[in-house]
């Protein structure tokens, strides 16, 4: 055998015995080291409730808030068998206060995924307003309630005589800080909502907005945060035009001559939250119409000066050859004003009511 074909055989050899040995070091080294066990997490299956006291020893800075939030105020029977506000969510403390406070002895929601915060949560919030936080749009985006509201916050101004009486027999000490918004929202709408959806605040500085800038109205006077069964997170509605006529009645109908677009939602032609044209227009008139009625562009055509026969008489064209650029370079709603649907013929013998001219 030629000595170039030895050392090759040679050199294959040795590979493939390196890989040998690199497959059975693993067995060598004897059985594979068991993992550590995980930290337990939670309050324990054998611990037990201490009460609000003495959790308050430790927590002074929490609790004196609490005191007068929505959930420091829970009477005893919809604690739910807990033995105190504080361990109604989480979980009885005794061996978390054996521990020196470990955290791991008791159920935290600080810096825990928003599923598991949701759960506690949703325990008793599963109906009326949250009913459908479940799958929606927050929920899907990885949202926890405490991104929106701060549960050891007060909603009651100050710690006067009268909040010292609804905080009942609470053993908490009552705090008197000055108190965020209802809901212990950790702010007040809409700047809570302007956090995340920044877009929003633009076009709410927009020069045709909704009055929500003004204070008239709130993100959630149109959108149900926690979830809702239809787009957009609104409130109470079967479809969009259904929840736009809650305040614009005049544009409900049902009408005789309807227009299709305003069928198909009004977002085909408005922006609720906000843009540069009257009305909350998407674009300025005729630019808007001429999104789906292109056939009548008409500003290069020249008019014809030969009166136009109709069943009452003839009409002359009093503009000449410039007619049609008078009539279509303004806005279609000086002539088209009922744009919305109207239960009248129009003018014009051809379109019937379809023109919405009335």
């Amino acid at each position: 055998m030629p000595l170039s074909s030895r050392w090759g055989c040679a050199s294959r050899t040795r590979s493939l015995a390196i890989l040998g040995l690199i497959a059975i070091l693993p067995f060598l080294s004897g059985a594979p080291k068991k993992k550590a066990p995980a930290k337990p997490t939670g309050a324990p299956a054998d611990a037990t409730y201490v009460g609000d006291e003495v959790c308050a020893g430790c927590h002074s800075d929490l609790s004196g808030n609490f005191a007068l939030s929505p959930h420091g105020r829970l009477k005893e029977f919809e604690l739910r068998g807990a033995g105190g506000r504080c361990e109604s969510c989480h979980g009885p403390g005794s061996k978390h206060v054996e521990e020196g406070g470990n955290a791991d002895f008791i159920s935290g929601f600080k810096g825990a995924e928003a599923l598991e915060s949701a759960r506690a949560c949703t325990s008793c919030h599963s109906d009326n307003a949250a009913m459908d936080w479940k799958g929606s749009e927050h929920s899907m985006a990885g949202l926890s309630c405490a991104n929106c509201h701060g549960i050891h916050r007060a909603r009651a101004a100050g710690a006067s005589p009268l909040m010292r009486q609804l905080a009942g027999s609470n053993p908490l000490p009552v705090s008197r800080n000055a108190p965020p918004p209802r809901a212990s929202l950790l702010k007040a709408e809409p700047e809570l909502c302007y956090d995340c959806h920044r877009d929003k605040r633009a076009r709410m500085n927009y020069t045709s907005h909704h009055p929500v800038r003004e204070g008239r109205m709130q993100c959630s006077s149109c959108h149900n945060t926690h979830g809702s069964q239809t787009g957009h997170l609104l409130r109470n509605a079967e479809s969009e035009k259904a929840f736009c006529t809650n305040c614009h009645p005049s544009k409900q109908g049902p009408f005789v001559f309807e227009h299709a677009a305003v069928e198909e939602g009004c977002n085909v032609c408005h922006n609720p939250h906000g843009t540069t044209a009257d009305n909350l227009l998407k674009q300025n008139e005729p630019f808007l119409c001429l999104q789906c009625h292109e056939a009548h562009f008409h500003l290069g055509r020249e008019g014809a000066t030969s009166p136009v026969m109709v069943p009452s008489g003839g009409s002359a064209n009093p503009h000449g050859v410039s007619g049609w650029r008078q009539a279509f370079g303004t806005k279609c709603t000086q002539c088209h004003s009922q744009i919305h649907g109207s239960d009248l013929p129009s003018q014009s013998i051809t379109s019937r009511g379809k023109a919405l001219t009335r």
